[in-house]
């Protein structure tokens, strides 16, 4: 509550998220439109707060698409650290995927290879969803 209310009050807004346990810790990972504000006013808040690089990669919403991205990335002995995503209504899901950082450029090489489209951080900020979401 108090994460939430403190980045609304500074205008940041969580774009997509994803919170778990991790011991006796609270982990929020997300995606804001201001990242380096966010970054900043967490900290003097005294938060653990850290940046890392992710991937954000459009797939079909369909069954299967998910194991694509698993299989390209397996078969590239590339290691998933995390993974969520968020569905829209247009048939196509987003996942953020964060890589280890030394697999982070064969990273992008193989979902170049493959053609899947990946969002750029600006996009991500600034999305919004297609006109009749709800």
């Amino acid at each position: 509550m108090k994460v939430t209310k403190w980045l609304a009050k500074k205008k940041i807004q969580i774009r997509a998220h994803a919170v778990g346990l991790v011991g006796d810790f609270v982990v929020l990972k997300a995606i804001v439109n201001d990242p380096k504000k966010a970054l900043k006013y967490l900290q003097k808040k005294n938060f653990m707060v850290t940046s890392v690089q992710v991937f954000c990669v459009g797939i079909e919403d369909k069954p299967g698409e998910l194991h694509k991205i698993a299989t390209l990335l397996g078969e590239s002995q590339i290691n998933i650290k995390y993974i969520y995503g968020f569905v829209l209504n247009n048939n196509q899901s987003i996942q953020v995927v964060q890589v280890e950082e030394e697999q982070y450029d064969l990273t992008k090489k193989v979902f170049q290879k493959h053609e899947l489209n990946l969002f750029k951080a600006k996009e991500i900020y600034k999305f919004t969803l297609p006109d009749g979401c709800v």
